[in-house]
């Protein structure tokens, strides 16, 4: 049997790993970009600013935006939480690689133990995580608003 190639499992993992961390980050800043144009045409076309205050004149948008922005923020976030655990597993493994130490099976086997339960997101991972957390408290308060202004008829 051939001896294992130590360096280039560790490259190989390692390039993987930062593959996966730059498509994270790609994939959840586009879907972030458009959850903000979502609040902002939610603010264009609902909210009307005039001397005797706020006026919101459509309060179902206001609650359709608020429900589909959460989901897509839900998304992001266990999107991101799947990219990290992925990420950490991949690291883990690269690092085993690194000190050579084992077969291809245990190096393998090294990542098995992450779990997303205690999992800390990387940095630009989290980053992101908490950009994405900032906007669905904006889709909550969109959410809590179109029903306050539904149930009591207002517009206000």
């Amino acid at each position: 049997m051939d001896e294992l190639n130590y360096t280039d499992i560790w490259k190989y993992l390692e390039d993987r790993a930062n593959k996966l961390k730059d498509r994270a980050v790609t994939l959840s800043t586009w879907l972030l970009g458009f959850a903000t144009a979502m609040i902002a045409f939610a603010a264009d076309k609902t909210i009307r600013v005039g001397a005797d205050g706020a006026t919101v004149n459509a309060p179902e948008l206001v609650l359709l935006i608020g429900v589909l922005g959460l989901g897509l923020v839900w998304y992001v976030v266990k999107m991101l939480k799947n990219y990290g655990l992925h990420l950490e597993r991949n690291f883990k493994r690269a690092d085993r690689a690194r000190q050579q130490i084992g077969t291809l099976d245990e190096i393998w086997d090294a990542g098995k133990d992450i779990t997303e339960e205690g999992l800390k997101l990387s940095e630009p991972l989290s980053i992101v995580a908490t950009a994405a957390y900032a906007l669905g408290t904006g889709f909550a308060a969109l959410l809590v608003l179109g029903v306050v202004l539904i149930v009591t008829g207002g517009s206000k």
